[in-house]
């Protein structure tokens, strides 16, 4: 299983996560991950998020569910 983390506040989540091969962590887990889910809610103040990762990283805002397990399927495949 590919390990993804989520922020906090997107607990909600886990299940389709789970449900689609992947194995949901804490962002803060210091767990090497395949993908970060971040909710967008940390902007600065031009209204980008600054997050450096060597891995893909999705901006939940806007997207349910399945559009996130799509998003992860085509940047990690």
């Amino acid at each position: 299983m590919k390990k993804v983390a989520l922020e906090e506040d997107l607990s909600h989540l886990e299940n389709p996560l789970r449900e689609n091969g992947f194995e949901p962590v804490e962002i803060d887990s210091n767990e090497q991950v395949s993908a970060i889910i971040i909710s967008g809610r940390d902007e600065n103040m031009t209204n980008v998020q600054n997050v450096e990762a060597p891995v893909p990283v999705i901006d939940a805002r806007g997207l349910d569910g399945e559009d996130i397990i799509r998003e992860l399927k085509s940047k990690l495949i």
